[in-house]
């Protein structure tokens, strides 16, 4: 699979594959519809842009706890890896899966979710590396307050429904 990058065209996919160098590729992608459009450019690469570049456009997105509840709604694994990596460049300044996923432990640890057993191995829980427990489950889903001590689901009406 390629590698996972924030800088994205059309989900990484170019033609019938996807992008080996996912910012390169958006990077080129962009200079093709700049040139369409008669504007000249120079070379393509990735890098960090200077201080004193010319800022393009500026974006503004949905807040995040509407972007989650349309991640989960939707199945958004592209989402869930991205937050996951979020996460990491928020906490520890790497914006790798690995940085994101160690955020998450801790982040369950404190909440005294019960860890053992459990392997966060990315952000979708797609890979077969990833590892839960029902204690786990369990756990996170009573401090979330979907069930209750006794293990009973709670009606919908009591607990948190983002839909």
């Amino acid at each position: 699979s390629a590698p996972l990058s924030a800088l994205v065209v059309d989900g990484d996919v170019v033609g019938q594959r996807l992008a080996l160098d996912p910012p390169l590729e958006t990077a080129a992608q962009f200079r093709r519809m700049l040139r369409k459009h008669g504007i000249t450019t120079g070379r393509v690469v990735v890098g960090q842009a200077s201080a004193s570049a010319t800022v393009l456009a500026e974006v503004h997105s949905r807040t995040l706890a509407r972007i989650l509840v349309d991640m989960d709604h939707d199945s958004e694994n592209f989402v869930a890896e991205m937050l996951l990596k979020e996460l990491g460049a928020e906490e520890s300044a790497a914006g790798t899966t690995v940085a994101g996923s160690a955020v998450v432990v801790r982040a369950l640890a404190g909440a005294g979710i019960p860890l053992a057993g459990v392997h966060i191995a990315d952000g979708s829980g797609l890979s077969l590396d990833d590892r839960t427990t029902a204690r786990a489950r369990g756990g996170a889903a009573r401090r979330l307050g979907i069930l209750s001590r006794q293990g009973r689901e709670r009606p919908a009406n009591q607990g948190p429904h983002p839909r």
